[in-house]
């Protein structure tokens, strides 16, 4: 269950990204978090699916706090 906690560990940190309001670092994390979401979705530790709509929900947490960053 290593996977499962890595995933959680990496999301709090794109979460404290979010929570700072800080665009760059969150674009960072992002990309962090997508990719081992894909890496452990192709061990079959999570389902393919459940990655997608992951990242499809953090995309839509980075881009509104882009949106309020421009605004």
């Amino acid at each position: 269950m290593w996977r499962k906690r890595r995933i959680k560990n990496q999301l709090a940190a794109f979460t404290k990204a979010l929570h700072d309001k800080d665009v760059t670092v969150a674009e960072a994390e992002y990309r962090k978090t997508a990719q081992l979401l894909d890496k452990i979705a192709a061990t079959g530790a999570i389902h393919r699916n459940t990655a997608a709509r992951r990242k499809s929900r953090l995309t839509k947490h980075l881009r509104d706090l882009k949106g309020a960053a421009a605004a």
